[in-house]
């Protein structure tokens, strides 16, 4: 029977196996690695037995983060991903209702492009995730283009934004449509062109 049973640690592989944690600089998720240490028996003074474990060092290895799947280089040594640990955090999300209620991306734990880390948001007694809460808003704000006017949603923002301006040219009359940040031009390009020679 293994020493372990009795409280004391042997060479067995949970004995040596130790649980490291790297925070991901993209996303601050904690990843979970797992480390087999080497384990040599020694005997004390007292002839007492035990086992002295050391951590390899080399080779050092990058690591993709488990939630967003950045590259961080040159992290350490490790032997294996610890994926039931990563998972088990999942799941400790999940059953604390930290889910969307649309998608079901869990928050902190999964990504969402240019929202970056799940964070939920409650909308009428719904958890929901940045993008579907987006969704929801450009739902219940109605597009406020017109014949004069052209808008578009921001996600990040959750609200329409002037994209577009129909205006005449102050020369010719003639009507166009300018970027929102160019509504201060008075003139088409043709009657410009015509005004600098």
């Amino acid at each position: 029977m293994p020493n372990c049973d009795f409280g004391r640690p042997c060479d067995c592989i949970d004995c040596c196996t130790v649980i490291k944690q790297i925070k991901c600089p993209n996303c601050n998720f904690v990843n979970r690695v797992k480390i087999i240490r080497n384990a040599k028996y020694e005997v004390d003074r007292k002839g007492i037995g035990y086992y002295d474990f050391t951590e390899p060092t080399e080779p050092i290895k990058d690591l993709n983060c488990f939630k967003c799947g950045y590259l961080i280089e040159n992290v350490c040594f490790y032997s294996e991903i610890a994926i039931e640990s990563n998972k088990r955090e999942r799941e400790k999300k999940i059953e604390q209702g930290r889910i969307c209620s649309e998608c079901q991306k869990v928050e902190e734990m999964d990504f969402l492009g240019m929202f970056g880390e799940v964070v939920l948001k409650n909308k009428n007694g719904k958890n929901l995730c940045q993008e579907c809460y987006a969704k929801v808003m450009k739902e219940e704000l109605s597009d406020p283009s017109n014949e004069k006017e052209k808008y578009y949603f921001d996600d990040l923002k959750c609200k329409w934004v002037l994209e577009k301006i129909k205006l005449p040219c102050e020369v010719c009359g003639k009507e166009r449509w300018l970027n929102a940040d160019n509504k201060w031009k008075k003139m088409c390009l043709r009657c410009y062109k015509e005004s600098r020679k």
